[in-house]
């Protein structure tokens, strides 16, 4: 029954609005990209329900990203891409104004919506980021009352199955990047204990979740 509940969250996903996906495969390893391929970007989302989600689950107390921070965060992460020698094409929230696509069997899918929207821009991959908890650190560097947190995934999927050449899609892997950390109390102490990492504010973890998903998608 466990096996079967995690199954079930494995394979679901959404774009800023809640789809049921039918189902897709996962690659375990992170595997070269050709050169030259086209790769289409989402811009960021903040999923609030477990049905939005490929993997993983809403923390509890999910604190919401505004859309400064969202804004702050795609275009850093547009700077990053362009530094790669990959060809991107950077879609916008209009972009993702679609209702659900259906798969070849004709089911709804958001799985094939995903790849539909790489598609139509004649994208051969989709890299979609998403995040899932948020909250800036509160107070300064010397006098941290709550630490930063952070937790983001980031989805690359192929726009055609590399088998089967389905237009359905396929997800490639994804990269996860998770920062949540407490102050402890000092017993001993009337201070608590604050370390050199928690005094850091949220952006810095931001861009090393970036960094980390470049490295793993061989950007």
């Amino acid at each position: 029954m466990i096996h079967t509940s995690l199954k079930k969250t494995l394979i679901t996903l959404a774009i800023s609005f809640i789809f049921v996906i039918s189902g897709c495969a996962k690659q375990e390893q992170y595997e070269l990209l050709p050169m030259p391929l086209v790769i289409a970007v989402a811009p960021m989302n903040q999923p609030v329900y477990d049905a939005q989600l490929l993997a993983g689950y809403i923390p509890s107390g999910q604190s919401a990203i505004d859309s400064g921070a969202l804004g702050q965060y795609n275009a850093l992460f547009k700077e990053k891409l362009n530094k790669t020698k990959r060809k991107y094409i950077f879609l916008t929230n209009k972009d993702l104004q679609v209702s659900v696509q259906t798969d070849s069997k004709g089911r709804s899918n958001v799985l094939s919506t995903w790849a539909q929207l790489a598609q139509k821009v004649g994208a051969d991959f989709i890299l979609v980021p998403q995040v899932l908890d948020f909250e800036e650190r509160v107070g300064d560097t010397t006098n941290v009352r709550r630490p930063a947190r952070l937790i983001m995934d980031f989805y690359l999927i192929r726009a055609k199955h590399p088998e089967t050449d389905s237009p359905d899609g396929f997800l490639q892997t994804r990269s996860h990047y998770k920062e949540q950390s407490s102050i402890v109390s000092n017993i001993n102490s009337d201070r608590d204990y604050v370390s050199s990492r928690q005094k850091e504010p949220v952006i810095t973890f931001a861009n090393e979740a970036m960094n980390r998903a470049i490295r793993d998608f061989h950007l």
